[in-house]
């Protein structure tokens, strides 16, 4: 190799971890915008799932955001417990395809679970909690593992620290934002209530593989990701 070829390969080396570091930034940004979406929307879609068994009284919404709230509390917290001992992009990936494979299998028992609860807790309290929990507490806390696990994938030092974390929960509170009006505006009067719960859980099945994808390519051509 002549001296020309060597200086030519060390060239190319800062585009090539520039490029992946770009491609990286902007999966990782996709990802954490549409999970915040995602989670906004079947919270949304949640009310029109217990409303024919348990009415909209504010005990369903109560219900609903309450076990919301919990589910990001619990999801903050072990996220970043996760992050730190898995930090690798196709970990968070899989947390958020086992988010879309609960939503996408939901509509077949939702009924049922709603069904039963009804029948078993008369009161106007205890069964929207209980159904809220049943249907969406586990997507709740794997989607809100996501915004922990993101700043520790996208922390470089902590002179950036604040900034980084700052920007990832802008970005998925602007992710809840649409969510929430796509979903209330157009999505729940255009698409209906079960097929848009499969269509939430296909996103979420779809964008983890697109990162996957994504990690694996960069790893063949030389990455810096751990899979």
């Amino acid at each position: 190799m002549t001296s020309r070829d060597r200086s030519e390969g060390r060239a190319e080396t800062p585009d090539r971890g520039s490029a992946s570091e770009r491609i990286e930034a902007v999966a990782l940004y996709a990802l954490v915008f549409i999970c915040g979406a995602v989670l906004m929307s079947a919270e949304m879609v949640g009310s029109r799932i217990l409303a024919p068994y348990f009415g909209s009284a504010i005990f369903v919404w109560g219900s609903l955001i309450g076990v919301v709230m919990v589910a990001l509390a619990s999801g903050y917290y072990i996220g970043g417990r996760v992050a730190d001992r898995y930090p690798a992009f196709t970990v968070l990936c899989g947390l958020v395809g086992a988010a879309g494979l609960f939503l996408l299998v939901m509509p077949a028992f939702s009924n049922s679970v709603c069904g039963a609860i009804e029948e078993t807790f008369t009161g106007p309290r205890a069964g929207p909690l209980l159904a809220s929990i049943v249907l969406f507490l586990v997507p709740g806390i794997l989607l809100a593992m996501v915004s922990p696990f993101a700043v520790r994938l996208s922390a470089r030092d902590l002179s950036s620290l604040g900034n980084v974390t700052g920007r990832l929960y802008a970005l998925s509170t602007g992710g809840s934002i649409i969510g929430t009006l796509g979903t209330a505006f157009v999505l729940v009067p255009f698409v209906g209530v079960r097929a848009l719960v499969f269509v939430l859980g296909m996103t979420l099945l779809l964008t983890a593989s697109a990162g996957i994808a994504i990690v694996w390519r960069e790893k063949l051509r030389g990455p810096k990701y751990a899979a």
